[in-house]
């Protein structure tokens, strides 16, 4: 569970990069992408923008944040307590904010919301590299525990 403060989606976004590092996947151009992609980063800005809408929007119960890899997709889940839906919405050049979905969705190979009997899930899966795995020797294993929290 992540409390529904500033300093969750900065912490949230370390610990999801140090996951994501645990499985491989570094800083930088990888072959097979897109050129100018970086998944790492991608992935890393996706869940900021994930957090922060749900920090934002939630009210102040917690929030949570899984990460998975299997098959060669990260995914990213944040689950909190609205029922309401995110709205994907062009703001106007001098709106501050509104712009996350986009960010979102352009960054992503997949994403989505569902409601859930508490809340709402968004994710977003990204596609990673052949070979990105758990060091464990899996995708998934006891010491990579798909939930992160805080």
């Amino acid at each position: 569970m992540i409390p529904s403060t500033a300093c969750a989606v900065s912490d949230t976004r370390k610990r999801i990069a140090e996951k994501l590092r645990h499985w491989g996947l570094r800083p930088g151009l990888r072959p097979g992408l897109r050129p100018g992609s970086d998944e790492l980063g991608s992935i890393e800005l996706a869940t900021s923008e994930l957090v922060t809408n749900a920090v934002q929007h939630a009210g102040p119960e917690p929030v949570s944040v899984g990460v998975h890899l299997r098959d060669g997709l990260v995914r990213i889940e944040v689950w909190d307590a609205s029922r309401e839906l995110p709205r994907l919405s062009l703001p106007d050049t001098v709106d501050e904010s509104g712009r996350g979905l986009l960010i979102v969705t352009a960054l992503t190979a997949r994403y989505d919301v569902e409601l859930t009997p508490t809340g709402k899930r968004c994710w977003a899966e990204f596609e990673v590299p052949p070979g990105s795995t758990c060091r464990h020797g899996g995708s998934l294993c006891c010491a990579c525990r798909p939930r992160i929290t805080h």
